[in-house]
């Protein structure tokens, strides 16, 4: 073989890609990820320090994005404030199972909804002190998403009444409120309950006690009558 010969034939070397260049699905995904960092940086400084008393810069620091990448994500504080707000709702409806998985009969309905709002209270505590945080500072303004879970957990509960499963003389809202606000109360002064009131040494044996006591007065209280009346 000739040198012009093996010069053309040659095996060529990959080209390498330029350093910093990334393909469309990566950036996504750096994006997404960015995006998830800033989300879990504000949630935790807006729960421990309010709307007002958190910042950009605070925000910036903890997440390692630039107070200009969050406003490119989120636009203004307030944006991202709204965003928090809405990751916590979307959270709270991907546990609940979907319409397909709804059970039936008042003990199975019952403790359904009180497991799962239970057990997602006690793993984002973060969700109560953004709450209070916003009545505090006279945030009224909805929170993303949570009117449709609120109107898809209403009508199952219409639904149970409509089967006999649970009494009807009481409005559906106001089942879902009397059982959230049951538990909402629990999380909300936890500490104190346990401290003050419980007296406990063990924190998840009063979480128990207190589920097993509410469910079984909510059994008895939600239960159909014989008359369909109260």
């Amino acid at each position: 073989m000739d040198r012009g010969s093996w010069i053309r034939t040659r095996p060529t070397k990959a080209k390498t890609p330029k350093r910093g260049l990334m393909t469309p699905a990566g950036k996504t995904r750096d994006a997404e990820a960015t995006r998830a960092a800033i989300l879990d940086a504000a949630e935790g400084l807006f729960a421990k320090h309010g709307f007002a008393g958190t910042s950009l810069a605070a925000i910036a620091d903890i997440c390692g994005a630039s107070a200009p990448l969050i406003l490119h994500h989120f636009k203004d504080k307030r944006g991202l404030y709204r965003a928090v707000k809405e990751a916590i709702v979307k959270r709270y409806a991907a546990c609940w199972p979907a319409p397909s998985e709804t059970v039936s009969g008042l003990p199975d309905i019952l403790s359904t909804l009180m497991s799962t709002m239970f057990a997602y209270y006690k793993q984002n505590p973060t969700m109560v002190r953004i709450a209070n945080w916003s009545l505090l500072e006279g945030d009224d303004e909805p929170w993303g998403g949570e009117s449709e879970w609120l109107q898809r957990y209403i009508g199952q509960i219409q639904e149970a009444q409509r089967r006999g499963e649970i009494r009807s003389d009481i409005p559906p809202y106001r089942v879902l409120i009397i059982i959230n606000g049951a538990i909402h109360t629990w999380w909300e002064y936890h500490e104190h309950m346990l401290r003050d009131l419980e007296q406990a040494d063990d924190p998840d044996a009063a979480d128990a006690g207190y589920f097993h006591d509410l469910r079984a007065v909510l059994l008895q209280g939600l239960a159909p009558k014989p008359d369909g009346g109260s």
